[in-house]
């Protein structure tokens, strides 16, 4: 027999029962009080029996109505697990995806692509968090994010890796500083020299405090600063020098007065991958969107890296 009611009038019913009152139910309900008190009482018809009494002081329960109120609760429940279920088949995606990148990949390569994405694709969502690369593999491995972004180094092997963009470190300098017109440097040289860095939670400044380490030298950070555009406008006031991807120094260069100077370092070429536990194993949603990052990823080749330098 076909039901006399629907989910709706079961949302109504909750609502009822959890305000107490069938003008805080309307509210909740985003409907008119008549139309609150009018399923209602289509819902104790179709029961054929009272589920609530009303009085100066509310609406209480009946015991039918308190019987009926688990049910509702328990329906409504598995009508929203079968809508987020099978709605991963949608053309339309639904969900939560979650990226870990490198402060290169967050702030140079991600905004416009996730953009586009987004716009794309209204039912999904995005959280993007940014860390340096072994730790975007660890999140990655410990499915706390569904997508990494991160520079060759850590072992991947155990991953599914995809080319994602090329980009390299470059040191920053005021056009009027003695190594403007130097072609190349030596990060170990420019410890010398006062610093312009990000803030000390971002990915790369945590990378660059690692190398100066690795030389047994530390890093003058003489001002921390929250983005590249700002790293640029110090460094072309004569604050100090900076280390940053060639992809944002090369389009703040015209407007912030600075210079590039290539890094000698092996780990400044900052290549990026994406990886995956398992591109098969990914929602439909999460899936598109390394193909939107990565086109051709259905493809995925094993990495077979050993451990290495950290990278940002």
């Amino acid at each position: 027999m076909t039901p006399r009611w629907s989910l709706d009038d079961l949302r109504v019913f909750c609502a009822v029962a959890d305000s107490g009152t069938l003008t805080a139910a309307a509210h909740t309900a985003a409907l008119s009080l008549p139309a609150v008190s009018a399923r209602l009482k289509a819902l104790e018809a179709a029961f054929g029996t009272a589920l609530c009494v009303r009085s100066n002081k509310g609406v209480e329960l009946t015991p039918a109505g308190k019987r009926l109120l688990a049910h509702a609760r328990d329906l409504l429940e598995k009508a929203a697990l079968a809508t987020d279920d099978v709605a991963e088949f949608s053309s339309q995606p639904r969900g939560l995806i979650r990226i870990a990148a490198n402060t290169t990949a967050v702030t140079e390569h991600l905004p416009e692509v996730l953009g586009a994405f987004l716009k794309t694709h209204a039912r999904l969502d995005v959280a993007l968090v940014e860390c340096v690369s072994a730790d975007v593999l660890r999140q990655v491995r410990e499915a706390r994010a569904d997508i990494g972004i991160y520079t060759p180094g850590p072992a991947t092997a155990d991953l599914e890796c995809f080319g994602f963009r090329e980009d390299q470190l470059v040191l920053v300098v005021g056009t009027a500083h003695p190594w403007a017109h130097r072609a190349s440097i030596a990060f170990h040289e420019t410890l010398a020299a006062d610093h312009v860095c990000l803030q000390r939670g971002a990915a790369l400044f945590q990378f660059l405090g690692q190398r100066a380490r690795d030389q047994g030298r530390t890093l003058k950070g003489r001002i921390h600063v929250a983005g590249f555009d700002a790293v640029a406008r110090l460094v072309g006031q004569g604050v100090g020098v900076a280390v940053m991807p060639k992809s944002a120094a090369s389009r703040l260069q015209a407007e912030r007065n600075i210079a590039l100077v290539t890094l000698t370092d092996a780990w400044a070429e900052n290549t990026l991958h994406l990886c995956v536990r398992a591109i098969d194993e990914l929602t439909p949603g999460a899936r598109a969107l390394v193909e939107a990052l990565a086109p051709g990823a259905r493809s995925p080749r094993r990495s077979s890296q050993t451990a290495a330098l950290q990278r940002v």
